[in-house]
């Protein structure tokens, strides 16, 4: 990790190696927004975004800020606890278990459940926006789908977890454009 201070705004944490030149611009006009808090980082998967880079993070002060979130609303990481070590599993396992995630988990752009998925969230916590309302038919057919560019779903032996990435992606661009306007 190293700092890069630009001069102009709050200082940037970069993890990432080689940031591309105009990622690193847009870090750069990140840290001159007055709600950025502290400071921008920069993910090891930094590249070129929407408005500011993909694997960019901020914190801000009283003010939320779409498309600093971006199109990924709702992407998230879960680390998923097994009951095995790393020497327990052999390679063919591993392909046989990712290959039935695959078999469950629509991945790839425009691809989603051919049925509606269940959750409580979507009755319990909309708020009464009609825009919001209208995203609901999508989401529930999005919900645990895996994009495609960045998203991706991995098994790795780490000392105390396992990861993985999901996410539900029509309702995150809608989101982000909707709070753009």
């Amino acid at each position: 990790m190293k700092w890069v201070s630009n001069g102009h705004g709050k200082p940037i944490k970069s993890w990432c190696a080689n940031v591309e030149p105009k990622a690193m611009d847009q870090a750069i006009d990140l840290s001159r927004h007055p709600a950025v808090f502290r400071h921008v980082a920069l993910m090891p998967d930094a590249h070129l975004g929407y408005g500011m880079p993909i694997g960019g993070v901020i914190a801000c002060d009283k003010a939320i800020i779409p498309y600093a979130v971006g199109s990924d609303i709702g992407c998230g990481m879960a680390a998923v606890r097994t009951s095995y070590s790393a020497d327990e599993i052999e390679r063919d396992q591993l392909t046989k278990i990712m290959g039935g995630v695959r078999k469950v988990v629509p991945m790839g752009v425009g691809i989603a459940h051919k049925e509606d998925q269940e959750w409580s969230g979507f009755d319990a916590r909309v708020p009464n926006i009609q825009k919001v309302h209208n995203l609901i038919p999508n989401a529930r057919k999005q919900l645990g789908t895996l994009g495609a560019g960045n998203h991706f779903i991995e098994i790795q032996a780490v000392k105390r977890f396992k990861v993985s990435c999901k996410a539900t992606r029509d309702r995150c661009s809608d989101t982000a454009r909707h709070g753009k306007k």
